[in-house]
């Protein structure tokens, strides 16, 4: 865990200093392709301590590195927010058409953390998203610490390869234990004969978490229609639509409609 905050403090240095001479950089002809080298530096410093906190088998090291990716977050909600990057970007004039595109989606990711916003709704959207990446990050990590274990007989997992519950513990009665892990649920989901068997999978899978993220749903739901109306939209999904192909909600309900007729 000291290595991983050292390595996490080292990361943080080096992409802050890297946005510090962005912003003192005009918006000449390689501005918009130093601003995505930021992007890739900060997905090649941050990324690591994601696949840490979802895959290292001692907790101490878990922690440290969800407590690194709360960090990052912060990093990541002020850079969105950043003025000057901003107003260079509007600034600068695109060369082509990778240009325009990187352009308009950079302008989209500063407009949608709240740059424009008023500086009390400004700071509200970046409470709201570094709460939102906590939220989430329990979420996961109700999911991840779980360690549920359904209980198969053996008849019932004919078709599925011995391989995938061959060596899995038995309980009292001698039934198969299988956790939801993707190596697991996939092979007993897919080729496992008996309807039954695989809906008490599906069932155990959809329900990791239980009553707890139900709770954290809840609150992140809230906080999403919140952070919409900061823009003057009714819902998060009006807000994130407005991007996308299908543009509001009115046209997403009449689509599904015409494909359930």
């Amino acid at each position: 865990p000291t290595v991983l905050e050292a390595a996490c403090n080292k990361g943080l240095t080096t992409a802050r200093a890297a946005v510090k001479r962005l912003e003192s950089r005009r918006p000449d002809a390689g501005w918009i392709a130093a601003y995505d080298d930021i992007s890739a530096l900060t997905e090649d410093l941050s990324g690591p301590f994601s696949l840490i906190t979802n895959v290292h088998p001692d907790k101490p090291m878990r922690d440290a590195s969800e407590a690194c990716e709360l960090r990052w977050q912060d990093f990541l909600s002020t850079l969105g927010q950043n003025e000057k990057l901003f107003a260079a970007a509007k600034r600068f004039e695109p060369r082509d058409a990778i240009d325009r595109e990187l352009r308009k989606t950079a302008l989209e990711t500063f407009e949608d953390s709240g740059v424009s916003l008023p500086p009390e709704k400004r700071k509200r959207a970046k409470a709201i998203n570094d709460r939102i990446t906590e939220l989430g990050q329990t979420f996961d990590k109700n999911i991840r610490d779980a360690n549920l274990q359904v209980p198969f007989e053996q008849a019932e997992l004919k078709g599925v390869p011995e391989g995938a519950w061959k060596n899995a513990k038995r309980d009292a009665q001698g039934r198969v234990l299988l956790g939801v892990d993707e190596p697991t649920y996939v092979p007993v989901m897919q080729l496992a004969q008996s309807a039954a068997a695989r809906e008490r999978m599906w069932r155990a899978k959809v329900n990791e978490g239980g009553e707890p993220n139900l709770k954290l749903l809840a609150e992140i739901a809230q906080l999403r229609r919140e952070y919409a109306q900061l823009f003057g939209f009714k819902s998060y999904a009006d807000f994130t639509l407005r991007r996308r192909m299908a543009e509001n909600t009115g046209n997403a309900k009449r689509f599904l409609g015409e494909v359930q007729t």
